[in-house]
């Protein structure tokens, strides 16, 4: 028996986004990390330490990995869902 919740599975038992300031955003064709902090007025790495295990998780569903963690930042694919600061 599998103990563990992906992104999904939380997001439901949750209810949705617990932080009001945080949206959730779906990756779209062209869409960087870099771009994405931009657009947002933050950092790659803030949005990627929020959204490391679905990142990750859709790197390695195609076939993607590394021991090196900043590689996983070049890698989106259109369909992710990763939570970002709400633009205000």
């Amino acid at each position: 028996m599998k103990n563990e919740l992906n992104v999904n599975e939380l997001e439901q038992v949750a209810g949705g986004i617990a932080n009001p300031d945080e949206e959730l955003y779906i990756t779209r064709q062209g869409d960087t990390l870099w771009g994405i902090a931009q657009a947002r007025k933050t950092t790659m790495d803030v949005i990627f330490r929020r959204n490391k295990a679905e990142i990750m998780a859709w790197a390695h569903k195609f076939g993607k990995r590394s021991n090196n963690e900043a590689d996983y930042m070049n890698w989106l694919w259109v369909g992710e869902r990763l939570y970002v600061p709400r633009l205000r």
